[in-house]
């Protein structure tokens, strides 16, 4: 049987071919890992050259080493979910005799991901640091740079395994929530990094007595060998949790919910393979959990002005279809350009109920014309901390709904030639939230086509009579539904 050093090799072999040998991918992630390098020692020294008084205390440069924590163990929560519970997870079981050889497999993969500068920029920043003021301590964060990255790794790990195993509805939330984390630790790293690089003292870090850099090894080797030894023996959590998910399949729509949308469907005279589509559409998205954290990020960003003294004096110096738009392409933008992109397999079934590419095009854009009233209500919002009242307030309302849907229209036109482009293979949560990450060039395209869209059409109501701008849009929304279903033709294959 395979053993946990062949299983590394397996998934080292499987990057390296999908990203280098048949994809040039990777050689754009090398880069950003050389730039990495050369920005932090490099910039970094110039700033160090203007300051005269270094920092007293090397406790300053472990606080900012250990802001590298929250980033590895984000990536490393990602990784772990996908390895462990994707859908190649099946075949690791398969060949594997015991489950602990997957889990050292699983952190050893993940720890040397880790290693990446992108991924290590704090503990970076603390050297740049370490190099000019503290010489002699460049050695104990070299191995730190090391040890704080396993406690990350291995933390992510043993989370995720008791996360699946007890507190599965929390799984989707940290799913969405890591990445936040990864974000959230870089940039404290840099406002801590230009504060030290000043010579200055963060005063709760001041305030907090670090010890001297020297005793921070023996207590997170210990803590690292701790958490990794009580990772490695949860394999069993994991192989239930496994089977568990196995057993489940993914989320769906009860009987009495798909009966509703049907009858819904039915009430618009709509033809049965437009209604197909719709309901289709509807379906994946209800199950894809990335669609609800969307959902309530729009609730939030269209409330915060009206909480927010400072957020609401912004917006009340705008157009109320400024912050609208931005707001509604922030949360929506990539589900319109993954529109097609998401069949990936589920083509088949378009096939097997003899769907035209025309009836596909009229019902992908039906069903996601609903989220441009969610632009209605943004708009609403921003004209009640604008007060905007009357008939200009019900006009920005009508201009975001149809500024939004001739966005909709108009970005899947190159959304549909990415139909049978990617293939998605797997159930698990991670599996389910790429479908609505733009993963090609169209699909990116069609991201970036959306906003300039959007940007155009505040101009063009800004500039021209309204009436004008309303039969422009209509019209426009029509050619771009009729030309999508006219580039699918072409791309509408097994």
């Amino acid at each position: 049987m395979v053993l946990w050093r062949t299983l590394v090799e397996i998934k080292l072999r499987e990057t390296w071919n999908d990203r280098i040998r048949f994809n040039r991918s990777g050689l754009l992630i090398i880069l950003l890992e050389l730039v990495t390098l050369i920005s932090i020692f490099v910039g970094m020294r110039v700033f160090l050259n203007d300051v005269g008084h270094g920092l007293k205390s090397e406790g300053d440069l472990v606080a900012l080493a250990a802001l590298t924590l929250p980033i590895t163990f984000g990536n490393g929560y990602l990784l772990a979910e996908r390895m462990l519970f994707g859908f190649k997870a099946r075949v690791d079981r398969l060949i594997v005799r015991h489950p602990q050889e997957i889990i050292k497999a699983t952190v050893v993969t993940a720890y040397l991901a880790n290693l990446r500068p992108t991924l290590q920029t704090p503990t970076l920043m603390a050297l740049a640091l370490a190099r000019i003021w503290f010489p002699h301590w460049q050695l104990e964060l070299w191995v730190l740079y090391f040890l704080i990255t396993l406690i990350g790794t291995g933390l992510a790990l043993l989370v995720l395994l008791v996360v699946k195993r007890f507190f599965l509805r929390l799984s989707g939330l940290l799913l969405i929530v890591t990445p936040f984390l990864q974000i959230a630790g870089l940039a404290v790293a840099l406002w801590l990094g230009t504060t030290l690089v000043k010579g200055k003292r963060v005063k709760v870090w001041a305030s907090l007595n670090w010890p001297e850099l020297i005793w921070w090894i023996p207590i997170l080797l210990v803590a690292g060998g701790v958490i990794l030894y009580m990772g490695l023996k949860s394999a069993a959590l994991w192989e239930k949790a496994f089977l568990e998910q196995e057993e489940r399949g993914t989320g769906r729509l009860g009987k009495k919910q798909t009966e509703f949308i049907l009858k819904l469907l039915s009430v618009f005279r709509l033809p049965a393979p437009v209604q197909a589509v719709i309901l289709k559409e509807w379906l994946f998205l209800w199950r894809n959990p990335l669609t609800t954290i969307r959902i309530l990020a729009w609730l939030i960003l269209s409330l915060l002005p009206l909480i927010n003294s400072w957020l609401g004096a912004m917006v009340n110096s705008l157009s109320p279809l400024i912050p609208t738009f931005a707001i509604w392409y922030f949360c929506f933008g990539e589900l319109i350009a993954t529109a097609y992109q998401a069949e990936g397999r589920r083509v088949g079934l378009l096939w097997l109920a003899a769907i035209a590419p025309g009836q596909l095009a009229t019902g992908k854009f039906l069903a996601y014309l609903p989220l441009t009233f969610f632009a209605g209500v943004t708009a609403g919002l921003m004209n009640g901390v604008i007060g905007l009242k009357g008939p200009a307030a019900l006009l920005s309302i009508v201009f975001s709904i149809i500024g939004t849907t001739v966005g909709l229209a108009l970005s899947l036109v190159p959304a549909g030639l990415t139909m049978n482009k990617v293939d998605y293979a797997g159930s698990s949560l991670t599996d389910m939230a790429m479908e609505q990450v733009p993963l090609t060039f169209y699909s990116l395209l069609s991201a970036v086509m959306m906003g300039g869209i959007l940007v155009t059409f505040y101009f063009i109501v800004s500039l021209t009579p309204w009436p004008e701008a309303v039969l422009g849009a209509v019209v426009a929304g029509i050619l771009g539904v009729a030309m999508t279903g006219l580039f699918l033709k072409r791309r509408y294959s097994l």
